[in-house]
């Protein structure tokens, strides 16, 4: 009986080591669940991912997968295609979108502490279980998780990232977020990181891109992420710079969307996605 013991110690000691990074430690009885609606072990999730409290990310993303991953697997297998259309037609498949956020959220805490296997392990399960749900941003719209993890997938192959708030993404969001801040020299210069670091590889998005014009329409903002990506950097750069009335020089960032990424599409996360050079000329007209 003492070796049965020692076994499954020894067993659950294996798994904890490869299931959790060394420095993620919590005990499940010290949080707050609420009333553990997915909805509300969610919301605790993302509170405690914007605190950095990856523990808590974990505590309550984990709940989440043990109480709901069942309903959610039936959910999935009963899609043929992505639910669209009315929001509370989204939303009812609540078990399936906040499962999937769950595992999008661990994979994400992985990313920050730098673990990319674990990171990576978690994003194939959620692609190959969950790739219909969906995830609620609160500026209006619906996001694909699962996409999110395919563009985190190809940036692991192609090594394009070095950490924490270095993505091309991350860096766009960044210079959006200091750009509404009215913080101009800030959003320039997260810009200019973006532009730097990425550029080379979205010109050959750009030409890959051109190439193929049947691609699909919900590869566009994960396989093509440095183009979008440096363009909207450009975007912001030349919003910024017009706002400090330095016109000519934002008209120059313009200028350069429309000749050397003309392909390029708007935030990934965006639900009716437009091209970043509509964007330009509804910039330029004067209306925004």
């Amino acid at each position: 009986m003492k070796r049965i013991i020692f076994v499954f110690c020894v067993l659950l000691m294996l798994y904890s080591r490869t299931a959790w990074p060394a420095d993620i430690d919590y005990n499940p009885k010290n949080y707050d669940y609420g009333d553990l609606a997915s909805a509300t072990l969610m919301t605790k999730a993302w509170n405690a991912l914007e605190n950095r409290d990856y523990p808590a990310v974990m505590a309550y993303t984990d709940r989440c997968l043990k109480m709901y991953s069942k309903e959610a697997l039936q959910m999935q297998a009963d899609l043929d295609t992505l639910p669209k259309g009315d929001p509370e037609h989204i939303a009812s498949y609540w078990a399936l979108n906040d499962v999937a956020t769950s595992l999008f959220l661990q994979a994400e805490v992985y990313v920050k502490l730098n673990d990319f296997e674990s990171a990576e392990r978690i994003y194939n399960k959620l692609i190959k279980e969950y790739r219909f749900g969906q995830c609620w941003d609160p500026k209006g719209w619906f996001w694909q998780p699962a996409q999110a993890a395919k563009m985190w997938l190809k940036m692991f192959e192609e090594k394009n990232f070095t950490g924490e708030f270095s993505t091309a993404p991350s860096l766009v969001e960044d210079a959006g977020r200091a750009l509404q801040q009215r913080k101009y020299e800030q959003a320039i210069d997260i810009s200019d990181k973006c532009i730097q670091k990425y550029s080379s590889l979205a010109k050959k998005q750009q030409h890959d891109y051109d190439a193929d014009h049947n691609i699909a329409e919900d590869q566009n903002g994960f396989r093509f992420y440095a183009l979008n990506a440096v363009a909207e950097a450009h975007l912001m750069k030349g919003k910024a710079l017009f706002y400090k009335g330095e016109k000519e020089k934002a008209m120059e960032e313009f200028l350069t969307i429309k000749e050397q990424y003309p392909s390029a599409y708007t935030h990934v996360r965006m639900a009716d996605r437009q091209k970043v050079t509509r964007m330009v000329e509804y910039f330029l007209s004067g209306v925004e």
